[in-house]
């Protein structure tokens, strides 16, 4: 297990999110590193007016970048934190602790705490309740005791990184203690209230405490702020609902949405426990954070990092959603671009173009989120990877209806592109303009191929939607034949067979990924898919634990970034290198903590910048996914090739489109079960490749057949 203060268990219901630490609560220190325990709601940020410095220069080393005063970095608000002491009668002082053991439970998002202090021991559920803004503590000793519960607003310390963010706190003692705050135009309630035989009460600094004294105790923590306080939960009608329901009643609907929730997924077994908790649990992670107003999903769950600031990375997780059987969750992250697309048009006409431009980090509001950082501006590769998002919701839900709903955001995407990315050269050919590649430095490049491949694909995403629609039909044909104009100039960035980051470089970074996967621009059994991931490797695999680095230039060689790792295990799956695959997708252990959450970059020491980036556990996911099922052309495969050092797997309710497969397979044997179901609103026809044998299955809406 890792250090115990360095792996606090996430909790989220995605508007908010608590860290929660060895104790069982939130931990009373504040944890070395990025990760600060207290809880944040993922839409509030910083007022305008409130001096934050914008990510300084330990916390970002972008060349080129200089924070300025002028400008505020829209981090989120830390809004509270809770701990609790146990003290024992006839001896002074709370106890100290000695050690714990955790388990997460994933079926009812519960983690449940053993810890012992010196002379006794503490039982603790806890459990961020899923449909309101509750955080739930059962506590048990092993002998009757005093228990003494705090509650306080904003950071564990302020200082220059970390600020109090209230414009106003008031406080209000008592056996329920409440704080009152302001957040800008944004109004809010802190509020704690204990169940159990309660004796005192009052005030250490700025938090509030409370004793009772017995075996057991049950402590409720309330943080509503004014977008909550419109619906008709307010703090004392929620208040009336704990006195009403009790912890039991109010487990049970918690644990009723998780329920439902992996009703609809699918279910994974690979043959590495390790990799198989953080995939069941990186599942977990992307629902409970995210947003269920927005949609948004969010690139990390921690704040010190861009938090719950949407960028490209939401094609990530979408992907590894939709493909794991949560359509309900990945149409709602699609809602995210309709509500934003308005913001979108605006970014769109200040960049001088037409259509829909979502900034490169953009907050729930849709605007820019990255301060200082101006020059991202011109890194527009996301507009793709969202194009794609909305089109793998049509893809795999099956529903026609999406096509008309999401056109107008893949025509204002692609007109994006026609209109702000492209440019005609003066011999009257169609040429990409300068932007900010992956590697995210302020100096633009040109003709870089994760936007030459995302510009191609956003063309053909609404050319593909206009003619199922059958509308727009010269616009359809303008898209076509300019994305068919810019596939030489991404062929012409193949030098020896290997796809390069942009023209006059010899760089090979994770953007020479992504024209093969998710973009598809090349079909798998093209010899340069390979010859390029294996380049991509031997350029940036680090020296002492293997993980791949991220290839973007200046992050440094010697730092490995899981979520590459994952990107690249799914791209040499297709290719049908299973055991390189299944290798790298190993390396990402050095990244994952003690309940299967994984870090966004890992140094040749081993330390984490940040834990819980839903990015890495999303391209893990996906990684996983392409080992177990393909799409080549117009066949469907289960398990082409399998990992030579696998004696058996097990999945059922992976999706490829809107067709649920579940399959065993044995060393030895192959596979032994296979059957399809057709989840979709359409009869469907497909070849389904098992055993290297295909099979045509043809299924109504519903209907499910066994191929073996």
């Amino acid at each position: 297990m890792m250090d115990r203060a360095y792996s606090p268990c996430f909790l989220g219901n995605g508007i908010d999110a608590a860290l929660i630490g060895y104790t069982g609560s939130m931990t009373p220190e504040r944890v070395e590193g990025p990760e600060r325990c207290y809880w944040y709601k993922s839409d509030c940020y910083y007022p305008a007016h409130v001096r934050v410095l914008p990510m300084p220069h330990r916390r970002i080393s972008l060349p080129g970048y200089q924070a300025s005063e002028e400008h505020r970095w829209y981090e989120l608000a830390p809004l509270c934190h809770c701990w609790y002491e146990v003290y024992l009668p006839g001896i002074r002082g709370p106890r100290p602790f000695i050690r714990s053991e955790q388990h997460f439970s994933l079926q009812d998002a519960t983690l449940l705490t053993r810890a012992t202090y010196e002379g006794i021991a503490v039982e603790v559920q806890t459990y961020l309740h899923a449909r309101h803004p509750l955080l739930v503590e059962s506590y048990r000793a092993s002998q009757p005791m005093r228990w003494r519960f705090y509650l306080a607003p904003g950071v564990w310390e302020e200082d220059d990184l970390e600020r109090m963010p209230f414009t106003s706190l008031v406080a209000q003692a008592g056996p329920s203690p409440r704080f009152h705050y302001t957040l800008g135009d944004l109004e809010g309630t802190q509020t704690m209230v204990i169940h159990g035989s309660i004796e005192a009460w009052g005030f250490q600094g700025n938090a509030a405490w409370v004793d009772c004294v017995g075996q057991e105790a049950v402590r409720y923590v309330i943080v509503m702020d004014g977008r909550e306080l419109r619906d008709p939960r307010t703090v004392d009608g929620l208040i009336a609902l704990i006195e009403e329901k009790g912890a039991g009643s109010l487990y049970h609907s918690h644990a009723q949405v998780w329920e439902e929730y992996w009703a609809q997924g699918a279910s994974v077994e690979i043959p590495d426990p390790d990799l198989q908790r953080s995939y069941a649990f990186s599942l977990y992670q992307f629902k409970a954070s995210q947003n269920p107003h927005s949609g948004a999903l969010p690139v990390n769950i921690l704040r010190s990092t861009w938090s719950s600031h949407v960028f490209w990375d939401a094609m990530f997780i979408h992907l590894a959603l939709v493909e794991a059987g949560h359509l309900t969750e990945g149409e709602l992250a699609c809602s995210f671009l309709e509500r934003t697309a308005k913001a979108a048009m605006e970014a769109a006409r200040a960049y001088g173009a037409r259509g829909l431009k979502w900034e490169w980090e953009v907050t729930h509001e849709g605007q820019p989120a990255y301060g200082a950082l101006h020059h991202l501006t011109h890194q527009v590769h996301n507009n793709a990877s969202y194009s794609q998002m909305l089109w793998h919701q049509i893809k795999f839900s099956g529903d026609r209806s999406l096509v008309d709903r999401y056109y107008p955001l893949l025509r204002g995407i692609a007109e994006f592109f026609l209109t702000g990315v492209l440019q005609e050269t003066a011999d009257g050919r169609v040429d990409l303009r300068p932007v900010v590649g992956v590697h995210e430095h302020s100096s633009l490049v040109q003709r870089e191929a994760a936007t030459l491949a995302g510009s191609i694909r956003a063309l053909r995403n609404a050319a593909d939607a206009a003619r199922l629609l059958r509308c727009d039909a010269s616009f359809a044909q303008r898209c076509e034949a300019i994305a068919e104009s810019l596939r030489p100039l991404l062929d012409e960035l193949f030098i020896d067979g290997v796809l390069r980051a942009y023209a006059g470089t010899d760089e090979v970074n994770f953007g020479c990924l992504l024209p093969f996967f998710p973009m598809a621009i090349y079909p798998p059994d093209d010899p340069r898919v390979l010859a390029t991931a294996r380049a991509y490797i031997a350029r940036n695999a680090n020296p002492v634990h293997g993980l791949v680095g991220h290839g973007m230039g200046w992050r440094g060689p010697r730092e490995g970034f899981p979520w590459a790792a994952g990107w690249l295990a799914a791209v040499l799956a297709l290719v049908g290198d299973a055991d390189t695959a299944w290798q790298v997708l190993k390396t990402t252990k050095v990244a994952m903590n003690s309940f299967g959450g994984m870090a966004e970059k890992v140094d040749d020491q081993g330390r984490w910048n940040m834990q819980y980036f839903s990015t890495a556990q999303a391209a893990f996911c996906i990684g996983v996914h392409s080992l177990l099922l393909q799409e080549h052309g117009d066949s469907l495969v289960v398990l082409r090739r399998v990992p030579s050092d696998w004696d058996r797997c097990r999945f059922d309710g992976i999706m490829l489109g809107p067709l649920k497969i579940r399959a065993e397979w044995e060393q030895d044997r192959g596979v032994t079960t296979c059957e399809v179901r057709n989840v979709g609103p359409a009869k469907i026809q497909r070849t389904v490749v098992v055993n290297n044998k295909p099979h045509t299955v043809t299924l109504r809406p519903g209907e499910g057949k066994k191929v073996i």
